[in-house]
């Protein structure tokens, strides 16, 4: 009869903290998938590419990548097509896909 009354008084308890790990084991941060125009940030600046593909990347603001050395850039399916931006004209681009 004691055991019975020690399981009922801790059989919610342990209830409880099966349940907690349960709600956060089930709570995952969402993450958000950079783009290829923020990928391409996360490398250093002095970094020499042979072919880089920003097509597709929804891009309205071409931002300055004079830091970077791209030998092919593909710029198909943006926005807005680049020229204007700063920098635009200090690129080292050999080919350039815009379509």
């Amino acid at each position: 009869m004691k055991y019975l009354i020690y399981i009922l008084l801790f059989s919610p308890f342990l209830l409880s903290c099966r349940m907690r790990i349960r709600k956060e084991s089930s709570k995952q941060p969402l993450t958000k998938e950079l783009t290829k125009l923020e990928k391409l940030f996360l490398l250093p600046y002095d970094s020499v590419m042979v072919y880089y593909d920003l097509s597709n990347d929804n891009i309205e603001n071409f931002p300055n990548l004079s830091a970077f050395t791209i030998k092919s850039l593909d710029l198909s399916h943006n926005l807005e097509v680049p020229g204007s931006s700063p920098g635009w004209s200090t690129l080292k681009i050999k080919q350039l896909r815009i379509s």
